[in-house]
């Protein structure tokens, strides 16, 4: 199938196809001439944690927070693309470290993206940032809530209060609901590791209690993953061990807070830029060469261009 004319090729022959065939189109042949279904937004690389799981001393590019006119100009492309589904305003960072981070979301809202998403470590959801956010109409919040007990809980999460979440977790439920709103559906998800593992259930057993499902709240497990080479938790398999590439490529497209786009969310260091909206727009960049040649390689399974693919456990994970 030629991809010349894939968006009007995709109007007239995707309707009438099974869904399993309409995902492999989109994702392997169409998706590539179109635009990326989902938009992740760098808020800011800063953080005011330091998880055990998680990488940090090993980031070296700068630390900032996207300013006001590039968030902007970014949404408004996003929003005049009728194949975006959602953007995340989130990235290797704690996004609610920016005053008045609300606003963004707001503006987003009001440019008519359907679905916003965040995650947060939570230790920031004061009354103040709650309500702002209630009210700016974010869709979905997931908050990284990795222990049951204070013990645990301060242990993982490094420079972080387990009384302090606790209090604003069960806060934020109880001003959505004064606030007469269902939005935003609140995630909490838990990462099992060695040092908490013994705490799942009771983690579980006590937040199934509180959390609402008619509000599409749900409590998430996910487990230990590289980080895109920062950790090891997993073994790779060999170079041509590859039995197939990653979907990110054909679906999402990471902004770092600079403005740079970076291969996915794993690439914490920006190892792999494929290029700037700065200076370029988000359509032309998913369109063109440099991103091409990196879907190509997932094709192809061909990595050697690009190690931090190589490096990457979430690949080897799909290819068991």
């Amino acid at each position: 199938m030629k991809r010349l004319g894939s968006f009007t090729l995709t109007k007239k022959i995707l309707p009438y196809l099974p869904q399993r065939l309409k995902d492999i189109l989109y994702h392997r042949l169409l998706l590539s001439g179109s635009f990326p279904e989902i938009v992740h937004i760098e808020n800011t690389n800063a953080c005011n944690a330091k998880c055990i799981m998680c990488p940090r001393e090993k980031m070296n590019r700068n630390i900032g927070v996207m300013d006001f006119p590039l968030f902007k100009k970014v949404v408004d492309e996003c929003a005049a693309h009728p194949r975006l589904k959602e953007l995340h305003l989130h990235g290797y960072g704690e996004c609610l470290l920016e005053d008045g981070f609300d606003r963004k979301v707001k503006y987003a809202k009001e440019k008519g993206i359907k679905t916003i998403y965040i995650v947060t470590n939570g230790s920031l959801l004061n009354e103040e940032i709650c309500k702002n956010l209630i009210s700016s109409g974010l869709d979905k919040m997931k908050i990284s809530f990795y222990g049951a007990t204070q013990e645990i809980y301060e242990k993982v999460h490094v420079n972080l209060k387990f009384s302090v979440l606790e209090k604003n977790v069960l806060n934020l439920l109880k001003l959505r609901e004064g606030m007469g709103s269902k939005n935003p559906s609140v995630f909490l998800q838990f990462l099992q590791m060695h040092e908490n593992a013994q705490e799942r259930d009771i983690f579980f057993k006590k937040w199934e209690k509180v959390i609402r499902s008619e509000c599409g709240d749900a409590l998430l497990e996910f487990e230990l993953h590289n980080y895109g080479g920062g950790r090891k938790y997993k073994s790779l398999p060999s170079e041509t061990g590859f039995k197939k590439g990653c979907s990110l490529p054909f679906a999402v497209m990471q902004i770092l807070w600079n403005g740079e786009v970076a291969a996915c969310c794993l690439d914490f260091n920006g190892r792999v830029i494929l290029g700037s909206v700065k200076n370029d727009s988000l359509f032309r960049i998913w369109n063109g060469n440099i991103f091409d040649r990196f879907r190509q390689a997932h094709r192809g399974l061909d990595f050697k261009e690009y190690p931090l693919c190589m490096q990457c456990d979430q690949i080897a994970a799909s290819n068991q």
